[in-house]
């Protein structure tokens, strides 16, 4: 084989769209999957390895539903918990919706996370505007560790104030709705009432505790 020939297969070029160094032969881009036939401006890149970049047509259900679950945990806090006499143990109640409420919302999360391809897997998120080597990037989502739907569900689990606004807030980047707003008011409101009322719950404790230590 010629030195020119060797000289032309090790030649390189970077992808248009995510900025990897790729051989000047290469079709597709080893980094993003996108083909490097396509020219630099297009806004719908198409990755040869089948890998569909619209996720705005996915049903956003289930991340309603885990929005909606907490609320449904303030109401049966409210009324609920809140109506019990001691005797009906409203202690254990108000934690059997926590957990309910933390695992469900985790479970969710981490289902809808799978749908849209979180931390790689399925669909990759549509661009947003032209496309750049940045935006592109930004865009298509980083494979970060912890960004797929068990790092969602771990995280909801054990840091459920933060990761579960959090999420509403990365989907936006998925071609979903941004409910970071609504998020972060279901929490506060849900870690807000939980504390009221287990303060409340262990205040009648004492008093009857007192009472009969008289």
């Amino acid at each position: 084989m010629s030195n020119t020939a060797i000289a032309e297969e090790q030649a390189t070029k970077a992808c248009q769209f995510c900025g990897a160094i790729v051989l000047d032969v290469a079709i597709e881009c080893k980094q993003c999957g996108s083909n490097l036939n396509e020219p630099a401006g297009s806004t719908t890149p198409t990755s040869t390895a089948g890998i569909s970049a619209d996720t705005a047509n996915i049903p956003e259900t289930l991340g309603l539903v885990a929005l909606g679950i907490p609320m449904a945990a303030i109401a049966l806090i409210w009324l609920w918990v809140g109506s019990m006499n001691l005797l009906q143990s409203p202690g254990s109640k108000l934690n059997l919706i926590l957990c309910l409420t933390v695992f469900s919302t985790a479970i969710l999360i981490a289902a809808e996370a799978a749908k849209l391809g979180m931390g790689g897997s399925g669909h990759v998120p549509a661009p947003e505007g032209p496309t750049s080597k940045k935006s592109f990037r930004l865009s298509r989502g980083k494979k970060k560790k912890g960004d797929g739907p068990v790092g969602w569900l771990v995280g909801c689990i054990f840091l459920w104030p933060i990761y579960f606004p959090a999420y509403f807030y990365k989907r936006s980047k998925f071609g979903q709705k941004n409910l970071l707003g609504w998020a972060i008011t279901v929490t506060v409101v849900f870690v807000w009432i939980f504390v009221l009322m287990s303060s409340a719950i262990d205040e009648r404790m004492a008093e009857v505790r007192g009472f009969f230590e008289r």
